[in-house]
């Protein structure tokens, strides 16, 4: 099963469909030829790739490519996601499609955001409209979420807004009615908590609800898993065991052979019903394969073992979604199964309340490694938190099927739940001042496998334990950069069309521009900013923000909640706060930085703030959004050294990056942030005309993703996000 995992692991690296084809040949070819104690081995990793690159390839064939122009098509089908009251008038719709447009012949699901405040959608509910469609994109950042690989695994082939609704057909289902029904009867305190629990619908947790479940290290009971199902179908086999044993204690004339599988069967539709419920989450899915394959075997007499039982579960998960393996709850959920299985022998030694903690204590300090690995957190109190947490949520599920029952005749019930939710959050909040808690910088993919490893060989025998401990070696000395004095680095990170450079020299960060703020309220610097300083460890900052306008400033109260801001400088700060940008210079670790603003500017944009950075080798020049005309007067105002690389003011628009400008700098490299498709047209063509024909490299964010500028006393280099993440589904989506 090992070799079955890393063929999978291996496929899911691949740069290409092509390369699959040639490692799985090579493999095929291997297993004919190699001696008989290697066929097996070499047949299962042949098998991993088979089915990796049969299910990848149906997969992209419906999807559009990243290079298809946004089109406008009128298309009818299903909406599928539970859909919340909403403020803001915004609502992201996942639709199943009756029948593809014949624009796109190939589509069958897609992800659509639609404004409309007054209408009123749920999950269920006929649509027909008119939608720009466009290819799914992500934000393509080093530490960004992979929205391209989740659009691939939820099976979204298309993504884009609607333009116009026709017409709604209103016929809700089951699992929008339960929603509703929760939010309408509950306290709103207690909504979010138990839609998460019961429906997997976790959107309506806040921030700081999130915040406190990481702290506490119980994030697993708030996003439904293994446990929430184990726990239900337990409840409703025990519950109809003792009603049989009642009724034939009763009446012992109705004892017949099918009342005793009864139980049974209803247990097995109870674990089917909830994950369908709960939305089929990968630990749903290992757990509801388990749970089958344990009541089939009580069903005829008949039980395979419990590691067969985990490994039947694995193939079947992996057969519907072989890229599974790159999730870290992946890992998580099928490491707790394995854990508790090594652990089943000596743990019957102890009285059950003991063994209970001790087993806890085990697998939250085993699990450690690859939680902190994985999420850059640190929680020590998770063992505490635990303890309570897991029977506190079990005993909720348990009782969840009377709760359900007497809640359709009275609120009593409803009381007991509200309560329950009032107790979880308190006693999550007392836990969560014990502390113990810490950020810490996450690992890569191929460090949290071989943390992953090590953490296998500590449970092997004595001898070779050691290694596993080796194998922890990348929690210890994480990734990170040696910087000395005269060193800086700058990340252009892709934030859409927006701005937002983070900025790092050896002791200090700083922060240009924030990125852009929807309707919504949603902000970039959520999946960008905040995700990268979290991944290095970063919780002090300095900030400049160029001007007010919303795609430069948009993410300021993301960033002042994530970080401490040791200064804030903008070239409006009546409108952002902070302090005024002026003319200064101040020498950070061997680099100089110099902020430069033009005074008594009528325009937003010219009074934006800009920031010359230099080492004496390289240097680096942003200014916002400002003119032609204010780049000339900013020329007349300081002599400029030649510059490295300079990023083109207002995202390359027709109105900045004169001749003059780019004559009198000289850049050896230009840079442009903005959005794929932007409404705007940036970068315009003349301006890119411009830059080429004297020489100057173009690197532009919509193409190459996250731009990083490395400076050394020695050398200015470049590198950029599309080589460093040659993913099969990223060259597929971009038309390669």
């Amino acid at each position: 099963m090992i070799f079955y995992l890393l063929g999978l692991f291996a496929a899911a690296w691949m740069p290409s469909l092509n390369a699959t084809a040639i490692v799985a040949l090579i493999t095929a070819l291997l297993s004919a030829l190699t001696p008989k104690p290697w066929r097996n081995p070499l047949r299962l990793l042949l098998i991993a790739l088979v089915v990796n690159y049969i299910w990848s390839a149906y997969s992209l064939a419906h999807r559009i490519p990243l290079n298809t122009k946004p089109v406008d098509v009128e298309l009818a089908g299903e909406i599928i996601n539970l859909q919340p009251e909403i403020n803001d008038g915004y609502r992201s719709l996942l639709i199943n499609l009756d029948v593809p447009p014949a624009e796109l012949p190939n589509i069958r699901r897609i992800k659509v955001g639609l404004y409309d405040a007054n209408l009123i959608i749920k999950a269920g509910d006929r649509i027909n409209a008119t939608v720009r469609l466009k290819p799914p994109n992500r934000f393509r950042n080093d530490e960004s979420p992979d929205t391209i690989l989740r659009s691939l695994r939820q099976g979204v082939d298309t993504t884009g807004y609607i333009r116009e609704v026709h017409q709604l057909n209103e016929s809700p289902n089951f699992r929008q009615l339960i929603f509703d029904q929760l939010g309408d009867r509950l306290h709103k305190n207690a909504v979010p908590i138990i839609s998460a629990i019961f429906l997997g619908e976790s959107s309506l947790l806040a921030q700081s609800d999130w915040a406190l479940l990481r702290q506490t290290g119980t994030i697993h009971l708030a996003v439904v898993s293994g446990i929430h199902l184990a726990v239900i179908t337990l409840s409703i086999l025990l519950s109809m065991r003792g009603a049989i044993f009642l009724l034939i204690y009763l009446a012992p004339q109705t004892r017949v052979s099918w009342l005793e599988r009864l139980p049974i069967l209803l247990s097995m539709f109870a674990a089917t019903a909830y994950l369908w419920l709960a939305g089929a989450g990968i630990p749903l899915q290992r757990a509801w394969v388990m749970a089958l394959l344990l009541l089939g075997g009580m069903l005829f007499k008949r039980s395979p073992s419990a590691v067969k039982r985990l490994q039947i579960a694995l193939v079947v998960v992996t057969l519907f979604d072989p890229l599974a393996v790159l999730d870290l709850g992946f890992w998580l959920s099928f490491g707790l199964v394995f854990l508790l299985l090594a652990m089943n022998r000596w743990r019957q030694n102890y009285p059950w309340w003991l063994s209970v903690i001790l087993v806890q204590v085990l697998l939250t300090l085993l699990m450690l490694p690859l939680i902190v690995g994985g999420t850059g957190q640190l929680t020590l109190v998770g063992v505490v938190a635990n303890i309570w947490a897991i029977p506190w949520v079990s005993l909720l599920l348990y009782l969840s099927p009377i709760l359900f029952l007497l809640g359709q005749f009275t609120d009593l019930a409803l009381s007991v739940v509200e309560y329950w939710s009032i107790g979880f959050w308190s006693a999550l909040k007392l836990t969560a001042t014990i502390g113990l808690y810490t950020d810490w910088p996450s690992l890569t993919p191929i460090a949290l496998m071989l943390v992953f490893m090590g953490v296998l060989l500590l449970l092997l025998p004595t001898g070779i334990r050691h290694f596993g401990l080796l194998m922890l070696m990348p929690l210890i000395f994480p990734r990170g950069e040696s910087m000395q004095s005269g060193d800086f680095k700058i990340e252009v990170l892709d934030v859409g069309q927006g701005q937002s450079l983070w900025i790092r020299t050896q002791n200090h960060h700083l922060v240009y521009d924030l990125g852009a703020r929807s309707q919504s309220g949603w902000m970039s610097a959520s999946m960008t900013l905040l995700p990268t300083l979290r991944a290095a460890g970063v919780n002090e900052v300095d900030l400049i923000i160029s001007h007010s306008d919303v795609d430069h400033a948009g993410g300021f109260d993301a960033l002042k909640d994530a970080v401490t801001l040791r200064s804030v400088t903008s070239g409006q700060p009546e409108r952002t706060g902070g302090m005024v940008c002026s003319n200064q210079l101040v020498t950070r670790d061997g680099v100089q930085f110099r902020t430069l603003h033009l005074s008594d500017e009528e325009s937003d944009n010219d009074n934006s703030c800009v920031l010359l950075v230099n080492n004496g080798q390289c240097s680096f020049l942003v200014a916002g959004d400002l003119s032609s005309a204010a780049e000339i007067r900013l020329l007349k105002m300081y002599q400029f050294p030649a510059i490295t690389w300079l990023h083109l003011s207002h995202h390359g628009s027709q109105s900045s990056t004169s001749g003059y400008w780019l004559d009198q700098l000289n850049p050896q490299v230009a840079l442009v942030s903005r959005g794929l498709n932007n409404r705007f047209n940036h970068p315009n063509e003349q301006v890119l005309g411009r830059v080429s024909r004297r020489g100057i490299a173009i690197f532009d964010t919509a193409v190459d993703g996250q731009i990083s500028l490395i400076a050394t006393q020695n050398r200015c280099r470049e590198s950029r996000f599309i080589e460093r993440e040659r993913r099969y589904w990223n060259q597929a989506a971009s038309g390669d």
